[in-house]
């Protein structure tokens, strides 16, 4: 059951107390790992990372990752596969196309600190066969939420199971995007939501939030002043506990993201998915909002407010993701490998997706909503009951629904939605690559001022067509910097332009 909430810009984020499966202990021994990602003659036994039951609805913001305690942890020996899906499980369940491979920012925005979070995504890394991802290289930087890399929070166990989980889930499905961990003090909304406008600052163009909680009235100034990024990508997980809406999913400015049951099938797609409910109070969150308004992209009738989830993903941790920590999660001793599920997975899933796609400065909250072919229909199961006019806030059916919002990203259809590049004038000279420094006026920023072959400051989206074309693949390039690698993607996507 879900109780009220109190947000305020100045306060703590007050959440309600939410039931959690607790597992008893498995007896089970160091395993050398499995090719097998799921066992559904069960259900898992799954703990919480992050909190445990409250005495009272006074309590921090909690995270949605969820840990399987039913197998066992393990270091992986060689040749050993870990449980759970793994990048390739993913880019084939979702249809990513293996061509794009942008070097933007993708943010994830946790509280407290995990010590080991460097290191572990190395691991992580490395197991798949996936390039480094360090402070060094320049693709990783962790910092506390004035966005400084000193001092960091205190270390907590919990939520560095969360953060493994984020970092991993954006590793699988970008492994070219960099990663920006902002770590918060503590797990309050003026905490966390000071980290999501220093992710922005810091040029992130899509933001992950794997928390949340019930409402009050007060969540309308808190979304207002933490979640509103035009031009930014703000994902946020539809919550674990069964229907209930969660706020900052029903934030009028983030992508709800709720969770799925994934199996391989012998359909055409090779997949099939089902609304995540293992239990009353397990599985994803859906829900209509009490206080946030409806958005225009919204068209159902049941739900006068904002109605959540939007998109979906994978979260059942009975078809779960395999995540590398090793300080600690929800259970003593449970490091190294292990098998993760809750909402938690899904939210930096899509955001790390979307990024990749090229489509987190350009595609909106509303996305989905006019763009349904691009994702795959969930039509089975339901996470609770909710009344007879309003059955599509719990239900999956055809089309849109609470659950799982539009559905699950079929990528590659998602690509081919990229707006192409404006036109070039019939009467304008050809380009020679140099522009004369002038702005298009488009809303990407930047400048013309060198050559799409050279280092530099960022190029202008239309300023010529080798970097629209470059930048509508890898939108880092007129983001944030025209990097070595927006140069290195000039011969992919203009064949015609030498920067020999």
């Amino acid at each position: 059951m879900t109780r009220a909430l109190k947000v305020s810009v100045s306060s703590a984020f007050t959440l309600a107390s939410a039931a959690v499966i607790f597992a008893c202990s498995s007896g089970a021994t160091e395993d050398t790992g499995t090719d097998s990602p799921t066992d559904l003659t069960r259900h898992p036994t799954v703990m919480a990372d992050c909190h445990t039951p409250q005495p009272d609805a006074r309590h921090p913001a909690v995270c949605f990752a969820e840990r399987r305690t039913d197998v066992a942890p393990f270091v992986a020996k060689p040749a050993a596969v870990p449980s759970g899906y793994g990048p390739a499980d993913l880019a084939a369940a979702y249809n990513i196309p293996s061509n794009l491979a942008p070097n933007s920012i993708v943010a994830i925005v946790d509280a407290q600190d995990d010590p080991n979070a460097e290191s572990d995504l190395a691991v992580y890394r490395a197991q798949y066969g996936l390039p480094a991802c360090t402070t060094a290289n320049g693709c990783f930087k962790k910092v506390n939420q004035k966005g400084a890399t000193s001092p960091l929070p205190k270390a907590d166990s919990g939520w560095a199971g969360e953060i493994s989980l984020d970092l991993d889930m954006v590793s699988a499905v970008c492994p070219s995007c960099k990663i920006l961990l902002v770590e918060v003090d503590s797990a309050d909304m003026t905490n966390l939501g000071t980290g999501v406008n220093t992710a922005v600052a810091l040029g992130a163009v899509a933001v992950s939030n794997s928390y949340g909680g019930g409402e009050d009235s007060s969540v309308v100034a808190a979304d207002a002043a933490y979640f509103n990024h035009p031009g930014v990508f703000i994902t946020a997980s539809a919550g674990d506990n069964d229907f209930g809406a969660s706020f900052p999913a029903t934030s009028a400015h983030v992508t709800a993201v709720g969770g799925t049951s994934l199996v391989k099938s012998s359909n055409a797609r090779g997949w099939s998915e089902t609304v995540w409910h293992t239990s009353s109070s397990e599985g994803t969150g859906s829900g209509c909002s009490a206080y946030i308004s409806k958005p225009s992209f919204q068209k159902d009738t049941g739900c006068k407010n904002r109605v959540e989830a939007d998109v979906s993903a994978v979260a059942d941790p009975n078809t779960g993701v395999a995540i590398y920590d090793t300080y600690g999660g929800a259970s003593a001793g449970a490091t190294g490998w292990a098998v993760y599920g809750g909402t938690s997975a899904s939210s930096p899933i899509i955001a790390a997706l979307f990024t990749r796609l090229g489509k987190a400065t350009t595609a909106t909250n509303g996305f989905s909503y006019a763009n349904t072919a691009d994702f795959y229909d969930v039509t089975s199961g339901n996470n609770g009951t909710c009344g007879t006019s309003v059955k599509y806030e719990c239900t999956a059916g055809v089309g849109y629904d609470g659950p799982t919002g539009n559905g699950t990203p079929n990528a590659a259809a998602i690509a081919g939605a990229v707006t192409p590049p404006p036109p070039v004038d019939a009467g304008a000279p050809v380009d020679s690559g140099v522009d004369s420094g002038s702005d298009s006026g488009t809303s990407s920023g930047g400048t013309c001022k060198h050559s799409v072959c050279t280092q530099g400051a960022r190029l202008t989206n239309g300023c010529n067509t080798c970097a629209s074309a470059v930048c509508a693949a890898d939108s880092y390039c007129c983001h944030n910097q025209w990097d070595n690698i927006c140069v290195s993607e000039v011969a992919e996507y203009c064949p015609s332009t030498s920067c020999n």
